[in-house]
C-alpha cells in the first residue's frame, strides 16, 4: 500500500526530508508540499508536485494519509493540530512542541482521535 504524504516545510531539514522521500525505495509518494514561502516551494515545483502556502488548502485538494511537519518549531503545534483534526497520521520534527502544555495538548488530541504514540528516530541529511 502506498502512503500518500503531504510535507510541510522546505527549509534546510525539509529539503533533506524531500530528498530522502524522493530517493527512497519505500512505498511513499509525496502528493503535496506546503510552505509559507513561495521561494521555498520552488524545489517542490521542480519535481512537479502540487504546492500550497496553507496546509488546509493542501488537505482539501489532495488525498493523503499522513503529514510530515518539517518546519521551524513555531509551526509544529498548529500544523500537527490541523493534521490531526483532519484525521491524518503525523510525523513531526523534534522537538514537537515548545512547552509541556503544548506537548500535552497534542498528545491528548492524538489520543482523542484514536492515534497512539510512536517514536521514530531519523536524521535526514540537509
Amino acid at each position: 500500500m502506498t502512503i500518500h504524504l503531504i510535507q510541510a516545510g522546505f527549509g534546510g531539514w525539509g529539503r533533506g526530508w524531500l530528498n530522502n522521500i524522493l530517493q527512497s525505495d519505500l512505498d511513499v509518494k509525496l502528493v503535496a508540499g506546503v510552505d509559507i514561502s513561495s521561494e521555498a516551494l520552488q524545489v517542490v515545483r521542480e519535481h512537479n508536485i502540487p504546492s500550497f502556502n496553507q496546509l488546509e488548502e493542501a488537505l482539501a485538494t489532495v488525498e493523503a494519509e499522513a503529514v510530515l511537519v518539517a518546519t521551524s518549531l513555531p509551526g509544529h503545534v498548529p500544523l500537527v493540530q490541523i493534521a490531526l483534526e483532519h484525521d491524518k497520521h503525523v510525523l513531526v520534527e523534534k522537538p514537537f512542541a515548545a512547552s509541556l502544555e503544548e506537548a500535552q495538548h497534542l498528545v491528548d488530541l492524538a489520543r482523542s482521535r484514536g492515534y497512539g504514540q510512536y517514536r521514530l528516530s531519523a536524521s535526514p541529511e540537509p
